[in-house]
């Protein structure tokens, strides 16, 4: 089945803080919002919602609501923690593979996005995601039979890599989405010389082709000082973005004085990595092919 993670959705409570952040450091261009209803005006101001991409896609900036879900009769309430979005080319499928298993889920229709099918569900280690359909041309395109999160470069030349969402058992939590979704599991295409942390399926998994999708990661409480490095990727979770020039980035965190972890080639064989935290504690990966 072909795949593509759609966006990430990050909360903030600053939102417009966190956008000039994106735009200085790596040159994310924020892009208009496509409702479903072009009159609609409420979430439009950018101390709400600020969407880095294009056609809704990318990273979207969210301003925690605490009665969201209340609200629009939903379980879930995905303006809250921060989750990912997967496109699929039909949920038809996916639903019947939910009902199933007995998975419950939020079935929200067409209501935030232009021309986007969107559920919501927790995976086995509680990471809320979502799993839409795009099916009209407003909502960009979907993916091809056989795609795996293919490269989608948007304005200001960068593109969403991977998200790594921290799980305590790797293989349950990936036997969730190769069943519910059809994906396949990857084994991470890592350096000569890799990081101090394990390498088994136990620990590490991922999907997607070229490291490129969804990593799933055991945390390890020790990773950061194993690594002698200030941030630890593997708790908490993460989400990667691939920028045209990563030096250029950290001289950028430098001059506003944002702490940083220079990590070099150390889990991606080909990209060097640097890790920090946003403006609202996010914590988000800068790559680049080295």
């Amino acid at each position: 089945m072909g795949w593509y993670i759609h966006h990430v959705n990050i909360s903030a409570y600053d939102v417009a803080e966190s956008a000039r952040f994106y735009r200085h450091v790596a040159g994310m261009e924020a892009c208009d919002w496509v409702y479903p209803d072009p009159e609609r005006k409420d979430n439009q101001s950018t101390d709400v919602l600020v969407a880095m991409g294009a056609n809704n896609r990318g990273v979207h900036i969210v301003k925690p609501r605490a009665m969201f879900a209340h609200q629009n009769g939903f379980m879930l309430n995905p303006t809250i923690g921060g989750h990912f979005a997967i496109t699929v080319a039909d949920l038809a499928p996916v639903r019947e593979r939910l009902a199933a298993a007995g998975i419950p889920y939020d079935d929200a229709g067409i209501y935030a996005m232009a021309d986007v099918h969107q559920l919501y569900m927790l995976d086995p280690s509680m990471n809320l995601v979502e799993i839409n359909q795009v099916i009209g041309p407003r909502a960009g395109k979907a993916p091809l039979a056989d795609e795996e999160h293919g490269v989608n470069v948007q304005p200001g030349g960068w593109y969403l890599h991977h998200v790594n969402i921290a799980v305590v058992h790797v293989q349950e939590t990936a036997r969730f989405y190769e069943t519910i979704l059809g994906i396949e599991q990857k084994e991470l295409v890592r350096p000569v010389e890799a990081g101090n942390f394990a390498a088994d399926s136990e620990a590490l998994t991922t999907f997607g082709s070229e490291n490129r999708g969804l990593h799933l990661i055991r945390p390890v409480a020790s990773w950061g000082k194993d690594n002698d490095l200030p941030h630890n990727p593997s708790i908490g979770g993460h989400f990667a973005v691939c920028v045209p020039d990563l030096e250029a980035v950290k001289v950028r965190l430098a001059e506003i004085k944002v702490p940083y972890s220079d990590a070099g080639s150390i889990a991606m064989d080909g990209f060097a990595q640097v890790f920090c935290f946003d403006p609202s504690m996010n914590l988000v990966e800068f790559n680049a092919r080295c």
